[in-house]
């Protein structure tokens, strides 16, 4: 702990293609990093459910440029005294979507 600040931290990332099969790999591999560091089973299941469906959308509504990039998956978890928090951020190419914008 630096400053207040929780510095224990890790990082991975995952570049993927824009394809089914690589959504299950991806889901494998978030699934597989975070029991590895003891992320507690109902997080996993959230988090991978989670990437899944955003990665479908991606798939489906994310237009060529989404298909046509390489999708960047992190899992970052910070791993505190008494719990451990872990959040996954995806990173694409595709169409900006403003949920302000459909009813």
């Amino acid at each position: 702990m630096h400053n207040g600040i929780d510095t224990d931290r890790q990082v991975e990332t995952l570049a993927i293609a824009a394809s089914g099969e690589e959504i299950r790999r991806a889901c494998e591999w978030l699934t597989a990093a975070l029991r590895q560091r003891d992320v507690p089973a109902a997080q996993v299941e959230c988090l991978e459910l989670a990437l899944h469906e955003v990665l479908a959308n991606v798939l489906a509504h994310g237009g060529s440029g989404a298909r046509g990039e390489p999708i960047g998956v992190s899992i970052e978890v910070c791993e505190k005294a008494s719990s451990c928090e872990a959040r996954v951020k995806v990173r694409d190419a595709g169409i900006p979507f403003d949920p302000t914008g459909v009813p």
